[in-house]
């Protein structure tokens, strides 16, 4: 199982749409999408928690919503399911064809890859730790690289660089929206914190 997913991850890196179209012919139920979901917040609070003792502790409104284990795999939940959201209505609003189960698969697939980079990334820092940030700043551009590539292949867009920009924009008006909010309910002070 987890060379058959080490495989389909390196074959994803190489020719992200493919990587996606396989992924997708799968036909998983939506009980295990949403199950493989679940299991990459899960996975990913846990390496937030490893990261957090070989590192510098968080601040602010971080340290509140990783203060514990579960708080920290429900923000993540949350994340990703608002992601998968995001990825559907916006892609469809611009006529894209993709549809909820997929979008929900295609960022659980996402974040496992990412898992996986973050794994490696802890490891150097334990073993080679001027290696760490460097790869850390790689799987930023990875990040935005395989979004663009799997919304394009999701919702049939030819334009890769069309779907770039268009994560930007959504990314800048989450920002906003999520800043008004929380300076609404903890008060404006609470974004010096964040």
């Amino acid at each position: 199982m987890m060379q058959t997913m080490a495989t389909r991850m390196a074959e994803t890196l190489r020719d992200p749409r493919a990587g996606l179209r396989g992924v997708l012919r799968m036909d998983l139920p939506r009980g295990a999408r949403w199950a493989a979901l679940t299991l990459t917040a899960v996975a990913s609070a846990l390496l937030v928690f490893v990261a957090q003792a070989i590192s510098p502790p968080m601040e602010g409104l971080a340290s509140l919503f990783f203060a514990s284990p579960f708080r920290a795999a429900a923000v993540e939940l949350a994340m990703l399911a608002i992601s998968a959201l995001l990825v559907h209505t916006v892609g469809r609003a611009w006529g894209g064809t993709g549809s909820p189960d997929d979008a929900v698969l295609l960022v659980a697939w996402l974040q496992a890859i990412m898992l996986a980079i973050q794994l490696l990334q802890i490891v150097l820092l334990l073993a080679v730790p001027p290696l760490a940030l460097p790869l850390g700043l790689l799987s930023i551009g990875l990040f935005f690289w395989l979004a663009s590539n799997f919304i394009a292949e999701l919702h049939g867009f030819s334009s890769t660089l069309r779907v770039f920009g268009a994560i930007l924009l959504v990314m800048f008006g989450l920002v906003v929206v999520i800043s008004l909010i929380l300076s609404a309910v903890f008060g404006p002070e609470v974004l010096n914190h964040v």
